[in-house]
């Protein structure tokens, strides 16, 4: 069989880890592009120039100047910036100062924060053409440029993109356009092209227009998929996901084991492997004292390290905490979010400031700590697109506590102390008591030693690198070109089965 020529593929997210990031999205966007590379592909990457990128420390140099933009018969410029990731995957920063470099913030701006990635979106198409880039896939990160399936039926993008076929990946169906999906404007009817004005850019429903016209919609797991073809969690989608669901793919996450591992992390007090495991007393030690904790070996940790929103399932916590607390066990919670929780979270850590750690400013380094210090890491999420906690925490040889929602029910398998098989503690129904119950068959287990021990081991065995997913998503891409192209010569089919292996 001939060899399939390799792809060039434009890559587009609002945020890429290192240039700028606020969670799973930016690592995501940051580390699968080295990993599709690798497999001999020609990848070019757009992000926006936000405030907070650094242009000193990530070697950004400036190739093109002022190219203009006409939006509703309005002029606006933007620069182009280059950049680069691992394997010298090139990364091309568009650059306008009133939209996006005068912004402290890359998102929460619903005045115009629809207009601001509209922006993006059309600047993206331009500085392909203005970069002579012939792209086989366009491949679309989240809302914030879902918009670009609808615009290459424009009149003006069709000549350069015609053989374009485009992928629209959901990382989170709750974020839909600027304005959050509970408030979100419901006169788009995702039909037609969008008009320029400025009044009807704000009511577009940017992924609803992705999930419409792109070629191929992947989410960033297999149940995922599932899930959101229902009214449980599609967010008012789920009838047009329902409808393109041989479109419609779920391909796990994989982690980038370069920055997360126990091994290498820079952050962490005493790095340690499968070969030293005992070290990670030491980073339990170091922790308990970093947040004013009684140092004890034999107390368990139950950490989170999360964004502290009613979607990570803090609801139920707070329904339980009380109850918790006359428990052996101390609990440490590092993130930040919805004021009402972290004025909650602060109030149980005056009332229990010796079995309650906080520190709620989301902070990388103490977020490591925590992977590296804790002995159960809690993940209880009401819906879980995929997570990267829950596996991050696995190579730290922190057990995972979580809902059997989404990726979470991928990754983690209850533990059988019988069968010695699973790698964590997970709860079906999302109700305080069921939560409780599996957090205590953890605190149970953790009692014996030994048993917890080969838990530990096992689960810092299992990969879920990005090798993996790279691959399913190349077959993803063939599969776009062959249904944009109207030859449908591609099957694609997703293995359900867990993507890991083992970390010799």
């Amino acid at each position: 069989m001939p060899k399939r020529k390799p792809l060039n593929i434009v890559f587009a997210s609002a945020e890429i880890n290192p240039f700028s990031k606020t969670g799973g999205l930016g690592d995501v966007a940051g580390a699968l592009p080295p990993a599709i590379k690798e497999q001999g592909h020609e990848l070019f990457v757009f992000t926006p120039l936000h405030m907070k990128v650094d242009v000193k420390t990530n070697k950004l140099k400036i190739i093109k100047r002022l190219i203009p933009l006409e939006i509703g018969g309005k002029r606006f410029f933007f620069n182009i910036w280059q950049g680069k990731l691992a394997s010298n995957v090139p990364v091309f920063l568009i650059d306008n100062y009133d939209l996006f470099k005068s912004r402290h913030n890359l998102y929460g701006y619903p005045k115009d924060g629809n207009f601001r990635y509209y922006f993006f979106n059309k600047a993206i198409l331009k500085a392909v053409q203005v970069l002579k880039i012939k792209p086989n896939i366009i491949h679309c990160h989240d809302w914030h440029v879902g918009l670009i399936p609808n615009l290459l039926q424009r009149d003006e993008n069709r000549a350069y993109f015609h053989e374009t076929a485009t992928v629209v990946t959901i990382h989170n169906i709750l974020f839909q356009q600027a304005i959050h999906t509970t408030k979100m404007y419901k006169a788009d009817k995702g039909s037609g092209i969008p008009k320029e004005d400025r009044r009807s850019i704000k009511k577009l429903n940017f992924l609803l227009r992705g999930i419409l016209y792109a070629d191929s919609i992947s989410t960033v797991s297999h149940q995922y998929a599932q899930e959101i073809q229902t009214e449980d969690f599609g967010n008012g989608l789920e009838e047009h996901l329902y409808k393109r669901r041989k479109r419609l793919f779920g391909i796990l996450n994989g982690i980038d084991y370069s920055n997360f591992d126990p091994r290498h992390d820079k952050y962490i007090k005493h790095n340690y492997h499968l070969s030293d495991l005992h070290i990670k007393r030491r980073n339990k030690s170091f922790l308990q004292k970093k947040l004013g904790l009684d140092i004890d070996d034999n107390v368990p940790i139950i950490g989170m390290a999360t964004r502290i929103t009613e979607q990570k399932g803090f609801e139920l916590l707070f329904k339980i905490i009380n109850q918790l607390m006359t428990m052996h066990l101390q609990l440490v919670i590092v993130g930040s979010g919805q004021e009402e929780y972290e004025k909650l979270i602060t109030k149980y850590h005056k009332k229990y400031p010796k079995k309650i750690g906080i520190h709620l400013q989301f902070s990388e380094e103490i977020a490591s700590w925590i992977y590296a210090g804790s002995d159960i890491f809690l993940m209880p999420s009401r819906f879980e697109p995929c997570g990267l906690g829950q596996m991050i925490a696995l190579r730290f040889g922190t057990i995972p506590v979580v809902h059997e929602v989404g990726g979470l029910a991928e990754t983690i398998k209850d533990y059988n102390p019988t069968k010695k098989t699973g790698n964590g503690f997970t709860f079906k129904n999302y109700t305080p008591m069921d939560m409780l119950s599996a957090i205590t068959r953890a605190l149970e287990t953790f009692k014996y030693r030994d048993r917890w021990d080969k838990l530990m081991r096992s689960s810092m065995k299992q990969s879920y690198s990005w090798e993996l997913p790279a691959e399913q998503y190349v077959k993803l891409y063939r599969f776009a070109l062959a249904k944009h192209r109207k030859y449908p010569v591609v099957k694609f089919k997703i293995d359900k089965k867990l993507a890991t292996k083992i970390n010799k």
